[in-house]
């Protein structure tokens, strides 16, 4: 099952907002 665009929005989104938060 590929994943949706608003999956991969969602998920490319949160491990933006870890990272920034990380550095």
């Amino acid at each position: 099952m590929l994943p949706s665009p608003l999956q991969r929005l969602t998920y490319f989104t949160s491990v933006g907002y870890i990272f920034h938060f990380a550095s």
